[in-house]
């Protein structure tokens, strides 16, 4: 997989259903790191949406930080795992 991520076609489809960790194996590491265009959002926010812990845990041990926000408007993925209900 080249390029950048297809946000609407391959993350927001399964963020919620918990294959986002499948993705993430097809992706290189230097692409976890991109932002939607649209809202910033990072592959943690869409990670946060659903049942994939592997996935957070993956992303998170490769540096991605739950309080990143593009600025003070935006959620935070951390704020979005709370908004879910994907918190322990």
């Amino acid at each position: 997989m080249k390029g950048s991520i297809d946000w609407d076609e391959e993350v927001y489809p399964i963020s919620c259903s918990g294959e986002l960790f499948a993705l993430l194996e097809k992706l290189p590491k230097e692409q976890w790191f991109e932002r939607d265009p649209y809202d910033g959002e990072t592959l943690l926010h869409a990670a946060a949406r659903g049942p994939n812990v592997k996935a957070a845990v993956a992303l998170l041990q490769n540096g991605l930080d739950p309080n990143d926000s593009i600025n003070a408007t935006y959620p935070t993925a951390a704020h979005v795992a709370v908004d879910y209900g994907n918190i322990a």
